[in-house]
């Protein structure tokens, strides 16, 4: 986080609308010189994040919320998070709209990882009010995303994948 990015007042994280956090974060990264260029001028809140989570774009707003709940992002040593007592690829996951109980994404926990340092983790540290300080698992359900997480990115798989019971590759090549 550069020391251009200012803390902004906002309302408490449980008050804030999925469209109200996105456009906050948008506005957030676009002042923070590391992260800008992901969200350029223009951009609106259809298109953003560009990155897609099993075959969905991305759930920022459920990303956010879970990982506060369970006390913020992990302090880091040396480049790489530090333990934590919940499962990125379960827990977080899980509580995320990109979720689906068939999904296959090998690699989601290194991917939520990484997306959160993206998007999110400056804007935590911008707005410390955000974090469960307690240490305690979240006991009800956490928000996620519903209207934009939901969203199949054209172009990105999606569709074309190939579902459960539709054949081969090769019935299909040769079909």
């Amino acid at each position: 986080m550069t020391d251009a990015v200012a803390h902004v007042a906002r309302k408490p994280l449980a008050d804030v609308s999925e469209e109200e956090f996105l456009r906050d974060l948008i506005s957030h990264l676009r002042h923070d010189e590391a992260v800008a260029k992901e969200v350029p001028e223009g951009i609106g809140l259809e298109c953003f994040p560009q990155r897609t989570v099993n075959g969905f774009k991305l759930d920022l707003f459920g990303l956010y919320h879970n990982v506060c709940a369970r006390g913020g992002f992990p302090v880091e040593h040396n480049g790489s998070a530090a333990k934590v007592p919940w499962s990125w690829s379960k827990e977080i996951f899980m509580g995320m709209a990109n979720y689906t109980s068939t999904h296959r994404c090998t690699s989601v926990g290194h991917d939520l990882i990484q997306s959160y340092r993206k998007y999110l983790l400056s804007y935590e540290i911008a707005h410390p009010e955000d974090v469960n300080k307690t240490g305690k698992a979240p006991t009800g359900e956490v928000p996620r995303g519903a209207q934009t997480a939901r969203v199949r990115m054209a172009g990105v798989g999606g569709d074309k994948r190939r579902r459960t019971g539709e054949g081969s590759g090769r019935k299909r090549r040769e079909g």
